[in-house]
């Protein structure tokens, strides 16, 4: 058992009421549980308990065991002292405050409803990659969808805290934002971080200098990233070379000293093809952002990318292509959708107070194909395919910060699995 099961019981009042008296035989009734508290403090501030005939207002805390009390290191903490009720499964030592005062203690043991704990019990010991699998079908679809719709929210706003911290570093720069997340979601799994780095290397506001100019974005990009081969008889290779000396220099730019990651990835997604990517996609950043914080969708695969005539014959240095045409794919431009579009105008609308903006990037995520991967896969398999892109993110988020660490008394569906018990 966890301590977030008796916050659940606890908030919920889910325990035999009656003849409800402390492990000091006083009878007391609970006038209001409190507001839960995430963060740190007391577990629930702000209740309202009736013991005998007064009624005190203050916080409760709860634990398994009395003396988890002293384990946590509460009796010498003063953020505790105005606990008014102490609330645990197993009542196994008296608990006081800073100032020697003895909290009144109230024990669950024997309280809570079996069908309740075995189910509990049974989402707990759970092998499956949603301990709750069984039993969705039985999910009221008011309750599954508000659901959904939550965590979807929950995701966003983690992603866009992610933005926010891109945005402190380079000191409110959107457009350099912007071109960080492009270039970070270019690298996908793989190459991520190596491409973030390169986009601080080489900011958005020296490859404006040459917005019009493929060759010198193409050099300063690939020479940074360490990708210009140094024995080549090819021209354009030359080029690269020499143009990258020379704005090497011009602009102090250090070389990236990550590693790259190529083994098993597809020519497609091979690092230096993703550079050039990058290269074309910054001759249309600015106007890509507009579009974006305007209409709340910009679709990279209308733009054809500029680039060197070296590129209509070659994925890379050695690697030849056989489609001449270079545009962004589908996988692409719903991969940057999802990760960078949706998170960035969710964040912006949080920094001007745009709600609109917000219902924007939700918007966009619904016009999106689902993703199709192991776990999106898995989750088809019990509650039927995913309409878009939306769902296929709160099912993500449900999976990794609820299903996998069990936080079922945390998730609204488990909640409602328990107490139908």
């Amino acid at each position: 058992m966890k301590e977030e099961f008796l916050h659940f019981i606890w908030q919920h009042r889910l325990y035999d009421v009656v003849r409800l008296m402390t492990t000091d035989g006083d009878g007391i009734t609970v006038m209001q549980t409190g507001f839960l508290n995430r963060s740190s403090g007391p577990d629930f501030s702000e209740a309202r308990i009736r013991f005998g005939q007064t009624t005190w207002a203050g916080s409760v805390e709860i634990h398994l065991r009395s003396s988890d009390w002293y384990a946590h290191g509460h009796d010498s903490d003063t953020a505790y002292d105005n606990v008014i009720l102490h609330v645990v499964y197993d009542h196994d030592r008296e608990v006081t405050t800073t100032l020697g005062d003895v909290i009144p203690t109230l024990e669950l043991r024997g309280r809570i409803r079996k069908a309740f704990l075995l189910k509990y019990a049974q989402l707990q010991k759970s092998k499956s990659e949603v301990p709750c699998a069984k039993s969705l079908s039985d999910i009221p679809p008011i309750v599954w969808r508000s659901w959904l719709d939550r965590v979807l929210t929950e995701r966003l706003e983690r992603k866009a805290g992610e933005v926010e911290l891109h945005l402190k570093h380079q000191e409110g720069h959107w457009l350099q934002v912007y071109y960080t997340l492009l270039a970070g979601y270019l690298g996908g799994n793989w190459n991520k971080l190596p491409m973030v780095e390169l986009a601080r290397r080489v900011p958005l506001r020296i490859l404006g200098l040459y917005k019009d100019d493929s060759l010198k974005r193409e050099a300063i990009l690939l020479g940074t990233a360490g990708w210009i081969p140094h024995h080549s008889a090819d021209p354009y290779v030359k080029l690269l070379q020499r143009e990258f000396e020379h704005l090497r220099n011009k602009h102090s730019i250090e070389p990236l000293q990550q590693l790259w990651k190529t083994g098993r990835i597809r020519p497609d997604n091979a690092p230096v093809h993703r550079i050039v990517q990058l290269s074309g996609l910054c001759a249309e950043i600015e106007e890509a952002f507009e579009q974006l914080i305007e209409h709340g969708t910009y679709d990279w695969r209308n733009v054809s990318l500029s680039r060197s005539d070296f590129w209509d014959r070659n994925l890379g240095f050695a690697i030849p292509r056989r489609n001449k045409n270079e545009r962004i794919s589908q996988s692409v431009s719903d991969l940057l959708a999802i990760n960078v579009h949706a998170p960035l105008l969710f964040q912006y609308g949080l920094h001007t107070g745009d709600v609109g903006l917000r219902e924007r990037a939700i918007e966009g995520l619904r016009s999106v194909a689902p993703e199709n991967n192991v776990v999106v896969r898995n989750w088809a398999k019990w509650v039927g395919r995913p309409e878009s892109a939306a769902d296929t993110q709160a099912l993500l988020e449900l999976n990794t910060c609820y299903c996998t660490p069990k936080k079922c008394v945390i998730c609204n569906v488990g909640r409602s699995i328990i107490s139908r018990a």
